[in-house]
């Protein structure tokens, strides 16, 4: 055999050892990803609100529920007194003026609304303020003959609050003169007048008769 052949065969015999030790390639299988978890979010029962119910209070009850309503009337500002759990003609103003304020029935009872706005969460609105109105009464002045009992003059002078009406001389003829006192005061209360009218009296002055003349 020659050389050319064990050559060939010494290299074939390391060709066919190293192919043995060559570790396989296949890659390891993958590991599987963790299937997904579904989350179920159970909703929150919604929660009803029950409308509290009030007992009505009136003139005559007493107790806990009365004590409460005053001292609410109380920090609110319609109640000037201390709370003593009678509901007597103070409360029943306290409760008027309350219902007057936030446009509500005004009997000064304090049946279901009126309690449920009085103890409505957070400060209450501030009612809007409407006009001022000033109370005005249309008082009527008579000038009279005090001797004849004659109407000489009269009119009518609208008075707001307290009002001081003068006697005019200018609405009486000439040779009257004023009698009586010149300026009246005139108040008014709940819408009247007091005095109710106002009177002047005038007497006619005496005729001046000639004297006779002196020698």
């Amino acid at each position: 055999m020659d050389i050319f052949k064990i050559l060939l065969m010494y290299m074939a015999l390391m060709v066919t050892g190293s192919a043995q030790q060559v570790p396989s390639l296949t890659p390891p299988p993958a590991t599987p990803a963790p299937a997904a978890t579904e989350v179920v979010v159970t909703p929150t029962p919604e929660v009803t609100q029950v409308p509290v119910t009030y007992v009505t209070l009136r003139p005559g009850s007493e107790g806990q529920n009365v004590k409460k309503l005053q001292e609410k009337l109380i920090e609110l500002g319609f109640l000037n007194s201390r709370a003593d759990g009678q509901y007597g003609q103070k409360t029943k103003a306290a409760v008027a003026a309350f219902q007057e304020t936030y446009g509500l029935k005004v009997d000064g009872i304090a049946g279901n609304e009126t309690q449920t706005l009085l103890y409505t969460d957070g400060p209450l609105a501030t009612p809007t303020p409407g006009p001022t109105v000033i109370p005005a009464v249309m008082v009527p002045v008579y000038y009279m003959d005090q001797d004849t009992g004659k109407q000489l003059f009269s009119m009518n002078i609208t008075c707001y609050g307290s009002t001081t009406i003068y006697a005019n001389s200018n609405h009486v003829p000439e040779g009257y003169r004023l009698v009586s006192e010149n300026a009246v005061d005139v108040t008014l209360e709940d819408n009247a007048a007091t005095p109710a009218s106002v009177t002047f009296s005038y007497s006619s002055l005496p005729e001046e008769t000639e004297q006779p003349a002196e020698n």
